[in-house]
């Protein structure tokens, strides 16, 4: 796995998707299109379900080519990577239940968008530290 870049492969999925997810979101409850909120939901669905092959892949790659060295670098993108998962699975989940809560306004509907900027955030911040590992200065 290490071998033929894994990894990095397997992270543009849900590094490309989730943004998509995101922006989908937010213009379906702009614009209160529905098509946009189902393609979110696809697109959220397909980023939970290949989470758990990205966090294996990095797991090798991190035992094969950096010998599982704990540093600051590896905590981040290891707590990020879980915190992405998390919370993909539970907004896909939430999005199945409850599809209306991007276009119509519902008390919970803030912190379901908050909770996707956390995602973001966190699918940034380890983009951001696999970069710095891949890319050294």
């Amino acid at each position: 796995m290490t071998k033929y870049h894994g990894h990095p492969i397997t992270v543009h999925i849900p590094n490309g998707l989730l943004p998509v997810s995101i922006l989908f979101i937010f213009l379906s409850a702009l614009f209160s299109i529905k098509g946009l909120a189902s393609a979110a939901t696809f697109n959220l669905g397909v980023v939970a379900l290949s989470m758990p092959l990205v966090l294996f892949s990095g797991w090798v790659d991190w035992q094969n080519r950096f010998n599982g060295a704990i540093t600051n670098v590896f905590i981040v993108k290891i707590a990020c990577g879980i915190i992405v998962t998390v919370t993909a699975w539970f907004l896909f989940i939430w999005l199945l239940v409850n599809p209306s809560i991007v276009t119509n306004p519902q008390p919970s509907r803030v912190a379901f968008f908050m909770i996707n900027l956390i995602m973001l955030g966190a699918a940034s911040t380890a983009g951001w530290y696999g970069g710095k590992l891949v890319f050294r200065d």
